[in-house]
């Protein structure tokens, strides 16, 4: 059974940092690939979803959240294994309702902010919106121009 306080709290949370802290992306996928028998080019066919409030954590504000003193203690074995973070790593929040006609959110999905392409790691849909780790895509992902 699910808590209703705790699910109308994630709702608000989503809403208000979409409200507050979003701007426009687009999120991509690949609907259709073949190759032309003639010519022997490969067409690849994407499908392309304006997100009106995408919310970017960059890496620098979502690793200091990691590293404070109350953590120091789980990350600690990472940490004496030479573990680090990985610059090209960002996390999204989109709200629920922007994207509820696009459907589940995958790994072999792009999304398109400030003129970067990045490229869905790991997607987990809560109550009240989506929260996706992407790795930034240098030289693949889609074309600005596609509709």
């Amino acid at each position: 059974m699910e808590n209703p306080n705790l699910l109308r709290s994630l709702t608000k949370t989503f809403y208000s940092m979409t409200r507050r802290y979003g701007s426009e992306g687009y999120l991509y996928r690949i609907t259709d690939a073949y190759v032309d028998r003639d010519t022997g080019e490969k067409v690849v066919n994407t499908e392309r979803r304006r997100v009106r409030n995408l919310v970017h954590v960059p890496v620098s504000l979502a690793r200091s959240v990691i590293y404070t003193p109350a953590m120091m203690q789980s990350i600690r074995a990472t940490a004496w294994q030479g573990g680090g973070t990985d610059d090209k790593v960002s996390t999204f929040v989109i709200l629920a309702k922007d994207c509820r006609l696009w459907g589940e959110i995958e790994p072999d999905q792009w999304i398109r902010y400030n003129e970067k392409s990045y490229q869905v790691a790991a997607a987990q849909m809560m109550a009240g919106g989506w929260l996706i780790e992407a790795k930034l895509s240098e030289g693949s992902g889609p074309a600005e121009n596609n509709d």
